[in-house]
């Protein structure tokens, strides 16, 4: 009582609420006090520290509780929740593994559930598996066409030494007994026989062109005053890598197809322009022309990703799925050619090469 008397008299009037502690014996206790303006009454009230502390280590022992409860209801839901996306995983991994992608099947989108997310991942696996799909479709049908040129060239590597003796035979006696005709289409002979043999599956472009030389040299002397041809490439692609056989089909074409019921004025012409999207090698004739249902089957023909099994007998169509296929095997499906065409006006034929000078 004398510490609180003396804690009543440090009261005063002009301040608000003093605080202080007052230690008797071991006990320490907090006391507050202030004095009422209106009844000029002095009101103290003191605490035990201890009440104080234990309050406040229970505050502490339920606020621990609570953060104990909340971590142990966050793991469960974590466990429910990875249980739950694990789940549709898993769902998903064993479709995956069970899909067949020669028969195009996709991933239903209902195994996820309504997690949008993994909604998103299926359609874009199933986007990514239909592309994988048609790329292994395009590189099926692009060995199949180069395995059965290699089938051809095998056999026309039969007995080729027999071919090119007799050729020699028939240009020997074409120059005993002055054949200058005979002896010309021996030796072209000869020499495209070698090439056709020899230059698989890629050539020079120079060399592509010497080889549309001999031909033709052949053409114009079974055909005198017939046909005509000039070549003018740039001499900065002439060392360019293209696929074997690339031109003499289309060459061949021309002749046979566009030049087939004419007998003079019959004009071929080998050109080259680079664009912005590469080289555009121009083959072109006066010929016949193409009419335009024939005309529009032959590009939807060249334009498709996978090419479809070509009308027998149409040689011409298979002569430029050929050129069209082995261009794309060789450098890529963005490269190709397109035909332009006008009945009794002539044909174009535009190769797109990537443009890689010398």
């Amino acid at each position: 009582m004398s510490a609180l008397s003396a804690f009543n008299r440090s009261l005063t009037s002009d301040s608000s609420i003093t605080e202080e502690d007052i230690t008797i014996g071991h006990n320490r206790y907090r006391a507050n006090g202030c004095v009422n303006k209106t009844t000029n009454w002095r009101l103290i009230q003191f605490v035990d520290n201890q009440v104080i502390s234990q309050i406040y280590r229970d505050n502490i022992f339920s606020y621990a509780r609570i953060l104990i409860l909340c971590l142990i209801l966050g793991m469960l839901l974590a466990v429910l929740l990875s249980a739950t996306l694990t789940r549709s995983i898993l769902k998903l991994c064993r479709q995956i593994d069970t899909l067949n992608v020669q028969n195009d099947e996709q991933i239903d989108e209902k195994a996820c559930g309504s997690n949008q997310e993994l909604r998103k991942l299926v359609a874009s696996f199933n986007h990514l598996n239909q592309r994988l799909g048609t790329s292994l479709q395009q590189n099926y049908q692009i060995q199949l066409a180069e395995q059965k040129m290699r089938i051809q060239m095998l056999q026309f590597q039969i007995n080729h030494h027999f071919l090119y003796n007799t050729l020699n035979v028939i240009r020997s006696l074409a120059n005993i007994h002055n054949v200058p005709q005979i002896e010309t289409i021996s030796l072209c002979m000869s020499d495209l026989l070698r090439y056709n043999l020899e230059r698989f599956p890629v050539a020079l472009l120079e060399e592509e062109l010497a080889q549309i030389r001999r031909y033709m040299t052949i053409q114009d002397i079974r055909f005198p005053g017939k046909l005509s041809f000039d070549i003018n490439i740039s001499p900065d692609y002439l060392k360019m890598q293209v696929p074997a056989f690339l031109l003499q089909p289309l060459v061949e074409n021309s002749v046979e197809h566009g030049f087939d019921n004419r007998e003079t004025d019959c004009y071929i012409s080998i050109s080259s322009q680079t664009r912005d999207d590469g080289l555009h090698i121009f083959v072109a004739d006066n010929g016949n022309g193409i009419c335009p249902a024939v005309l529009e089957r032959l590009n939807c023909e060249c334009l498709q990703e996978i090419p479809e099994k070509t009308q027998e007998g149409s040689h011409h169509s298979i002569g430029l799925q050929n050129v069209r296929q082995r261009i794309r095997s060789h450098f890529g499906v963005s490269y190709g050619l397109t035909i332009e065409s006008r009945e009794g006006e002539g044909t174009i034929i535009d190769l797109l090469l990537p443009a890689i000078p010398s």
